[in-house]
């Protein structure tokens, strides 16, 4: 008898629905459990209440911006791995991330790459 894996809870916050929503469904597609949030609070408050192996966040939000965000993750949930993606770059960003242990990752990305990089992560546990 073979022991089932337990699916890998994702979650996803983007203050753009459009993007959160299709970040969400190619994950779902490709076998995990996943959760969006529209903002850092939201983000915090399901943190709070449920585990999450890896996170994805956008940099770029009203309030708490991601980088805010990965940091807290990080201090408060250290065993949660990290995307953090970005349209606008703002040079210190992508070592910001790199020193917080996660993936920086540029706006556009393609999907697929999304999805090798949450595997690249997630194998890392």
């Amino acid at each position: 008898m073979g022991v089932k894996k337990k699916k890998k809870e994702i979650l996803v916050v983007d203050d753009c629905a459009e993007m959160r929503e299709i970040i969400i469904e190619v994950l779902k597609d490709a076998g995990y459990l996943v959760v969006g949030a529209e903002n850092a609070a939201v983000a915090k408050d399901l943190l709070k209440n449920l585990s999450f192996e890896l996170m994805i966040t956008d940099v770029d939000m009203p309030g708490i911006n991601g980088l805010e965000l990965a940091r807290y993750v990080k201090n408060t949930f250290p065993q949660t791995q990290l995307i953090v993606a970005t349209g606008s770059y703002g040079g210190d960003v992508e070592s910001t991330v790199s020193e917080l242990g996660g993936k920086f990752v540029r706006k556009p990305f393609s999907l697929i790459f999304l999805v090798q990089v949450v595997e690249e992560l997630i194998k890392r546990e």
